[in-house]
Order: C-alpha cells, then sequence, then structure tokens
C-alpha cells in the first residue's frame, strides 16, 4: 500500500514538473510572424543583440530565451520587430498559424525531408489539437486550404530550383517528393498558369511572405 502511494505521488510529481516546464517553455518564446527564410533568422539574431539580449535561439517564425525578456526588452524587441516588417504574436489562434506555417516551409527547405510522410501526418505530429479543427482554423484565417498553401511552398521552391540551381524537372520532382516530373508540372501550370519551361525563360518569384 505504501509502495503504491509512493508511485501515485512520484507521477503526480512528475506531472506537475511536466506542466511547469511547458509553463516555462511558453513564457521564454516568442512567436514572430513574417519570417520565412534564413535571412530574416539573421536579422532578428542581429536585432537582439542590439538590445544586449544573450542566451537565446532563432529559428524560422520563433526565438527562444533562457530566460525571459524584461517588460522594457520586449517593447524594445516588438518596436524594431515592426521596423524590419516583423511582428509578434499574441493570440494563440495567430501563434498556431504561424506555427504551421513555419513547420511547412521547414519541410519544403529540407532536402533530406521523408518524402513519404503526407500533410496530415506531418501537422498531427507537431499539434495536439483534431486536424480538421486546424485545417478550418487555417482556411478561414488564410482565405485558402493547409494544403493550397503547402503547394504553392512547393511551387516556389521548384521556381528557386529553376531559375537559381539549374536542376531539371526530374531533379526537382525528387528533391521535393513529387510522384513524377509529369506531377510537378501539372501542379505548376495550374498554380503559375505557364509551364515550367516557360518559366524558365521569363518567370519571377514571388516573396514567402506573400504567401
Amino acid at each position: 500500500m505504501h509502495t503504491s502511494e509512493c508511485e501515485k505521488g512520484q507521477h503526480v510529481n512528475g506531472i506537475v514538473a511536466l506542466l511547469y516546464k511547458r509553463n516555462m517553455d511558453a513564457m521564454n518564446t516568442i512567436l514572430v510572424k513574417n519570417m520565412v527564410c534564413s535571412r530574416c533568422v539573421m536579422v532578428v539574431n542581429q536585432l537582439l543583440q542590439e538590445i544586449g539580449v544573450k542566451d537565446f535561439q532563432v529559428d524560422l517564425g520563433r526565438v527562444v530565451f533562457d530566460s525571459p525578456l524584461t517588460a522594457d526588452q520586449r517593447i524594445t524587441f516588438q518596436h524594431k520587430l515592426e521596423e524590419v516588417g516583423f511582428e509578434i504574436l499574441t493570440s494563440e489562434e495567430d501563434q498556431t498559424i504561424e506555427r504551421i506555417k513555419a513547420l511547412l516551409r521547414k519541410q519544403v527547405e529540407n532536402v533530406n525531408r521523408p518524402n513519404d510522410v503526407g500533410l496530415k501526418e506531418l501537422i498531427s505530429r507537431e499539434f495536439p489539437k483534431n486536424y480538421k479543427q486546424l485545417s478550418t482554423l487555417f482556411s478561414e484565417s488564410e482565405g485558402k486550404t493547409m494544403e493550397r498553401y503547402f503547394i504553392e511552398l512547393k511551387i516556389e521552391k521548384v521556381k528557386e530550383y529553376i531559375k537559381y540551381e539549374k536542376l531539371s524537372i526530374s531533379e526537382i520532382s525528387y528533391e521535393l517528393g513529387y510522384s513524377s516530373p509529369q506531377h510537378l508540372s501539372k501542379q505548376f501550370k495550374q498554380i503559375t498558369g505557364m509551364t515550367t519551361s516557360a518559366f524558365r525563360k521569363t518567370g519571377d518569384r514571388k516573396k514567402l511572405d506573400n504567401l
């Protein structure tokens, strides 16, 4: 009986410790809108150094601090972010949307991604909420589905590969996990209104923060 009570106590303590850690992680994390590329990460790093903040890690759409910012530091950081076109996200829904976007951008940028992972599985791995609820939230906020947004990201990556990496359509198809070059070409024309060969000659890319 005594052993059972001890085990229950240890279990409760473990839960309390986990909740405390999650709470501290939330306090030490700031989500930032419009951080879409490695250059954005460099800019935010520089801003934090300018205001004297130490011990932090910047990732796409997120900054994690070893200890919370002071009120003055947070205000200064927010102003500096706004000056360069970024924004601190405060509402839970906005934060969720930006986390989804950051996850999908990473998936497209990561050349070592597992190509057989579907969008639903990818989202469900990272978010505890029901996928249908997340999909509805995203659509209502962005005016497009997560699937459409993900396709648009991939198409912009295709454009990048065509214009700057000079890869063939077969090579690009493999890199981005398309089932075939034909599938890529068909989707590219559906989204852009032009063929990949026409884009290779004349096309321009969108800025990712416009997606």
